[in-house]
């Protein structure tokens, strides 16, 4: 990741706990042998909710007869994770494992899907939710005033929704809800980002394991996490293409480095998840040519305001002024590429 969210607590943090409750008091009846429905699974704050919404009860019954009847060492790793399930964390650096929908039976691990997809996507439009925990776009707000992230901050490419905006940007579930679907409504595991990370690269990949198989764990930047690092961008083999009045890059590498090499395997995920280096890459090739009309821009701009001293003049000035606008743009790609090809070409001398 290029940045960290500022983890704010809400009262949606009371929902994931009131549902934690319910499985551990679903867990605490299987080690006896009463298998039957009782009101007191659900926790007093949660009951008029629950006793207004007819799919919500529907559901919530459906998890405990099938958690009923499954393996004891099932219904152990469920109240675990369901325990665990804001511990977000510990799952990416490794400390705890998480649980996968497909570590159980097909009908318990449906059961539970349906359940918190129920819970994040359909709940929350009700009245009563509103009313005792608010909105998503007030969990928004308060991340966007607690953390001065203008970018997406998995790919720097694209702009976050702006404070107070009348809807919210699109949240990840940076733990998969189809594939681990008991961190589904933490908010630790609710993070901001663009639609084209989320919905074109990221979609339903696997963030915790690196192969099918779930052998193999891999670690992750954690959303909320402080990190002391600072990613780099480079370019090599750059080929420019100069034979029309504007000049455009054909093909380029780019490497993607971490000035820490604690955060090596971290950085690895980040890029395989999203695609970072091919990103970056089809960005240059495809927007070069319009980064050399901002350059040349800058210098008509100088000459028809005469000598004043805030207007870049130089290709040392222009650069200064990319690196000042680091945070809000993609000029952390622009200043490697101008780099890159300063050498190649004598327009900027």
């Amino acid at each position: 990741m290029r940045q960290q969210y500022v983890f704010q607590p809400s009262k949606l943090d009371e929902l994931n706990e009131q549902i934690v409750f319910f499985f551990q008091s679903i867990y605490f009846q299987s080690l006896t042998i009463d298998r039957t429905w009782n009101n007191q699974f659900i926790h007093y704050k949660f009951r008029p909710i629950y006793n207004e919404c007819t799919k919500l009860r529907t559901l919530m019954k459906e998890v405990h007869y099938k958690y009923a009847l499954s393996p004891t060492n099932d219904q152990f790793k469920i109240h675990n994770a369901a325990l665990n399930s804001s511990n977000i964390a510990s799952i990416c650096d490794l400390t705890i494992n998480s649980l996968h929908r497909k570590d159980l039976s097909q009908t318990m691990g449906n059961s539970i899907h349906k359940l918190f997809k129920y819970l994040y996507y359909q709940l929350p439009q009700t009245k009563i939710f509103k009313s005792t925990y608010g909105e998503l776009i007030d969990h928004y707000n308060a991340l966007k005033k607690a953390t001065n992230i203008k970018m997406c901050p998995f790919c720097g490419l694209e702009p976050i929704k702006p404070l107070k905006s009348k809807t919210k940007q699109t949240y990840d579930h940076y733990l998969s809800l189809s594939e681990y679907p008991l961190h589904g409504i933490s908010t630790k595991n609710f993070v901001p980002t663009c639609k084209t990370c989320n919905e074109d690269y990221k979609t339903d990949k696997d963030s915790v394991y690196l192969n099918p198989l779930r052998t193999i764990r891999r670690k992750l930047f954690y959303p909320y996490g402080h990190y002391n690092y600072k990613i780099s961008v480079s370019l090599s083999n750059v080929v420019l293409d100069t034979t029309n009045t504007t000049i455009k890059v054909n093909c380029c590498d780019v490497d993607i480095n971490c000035d820490s090499i604690n955060y090596d395997r971290e950085l690895k995920t980040w890029l395989d998840i999203y695609e970072i280096d091919t990103r970056y890459k089809n960005t240059i090739e495809d927007d070069s040519d319009e980064w050399h009309k901002e350059y040349f821009d800058f210098q008509i701009l100088k000459t028809t305001r005469g000598t004043h001293i805030d207007v870049p003049s130089t290709f040392a000035d222009f650069m200064d002024s990319l690196e000042a606008s680091e945070s809000t743009t993609n000029s952390f790609i622009k200043r490697p590429y101008f780099d890159s090809v300063n050498s190649l070409t004598t327009v900027f001398k």
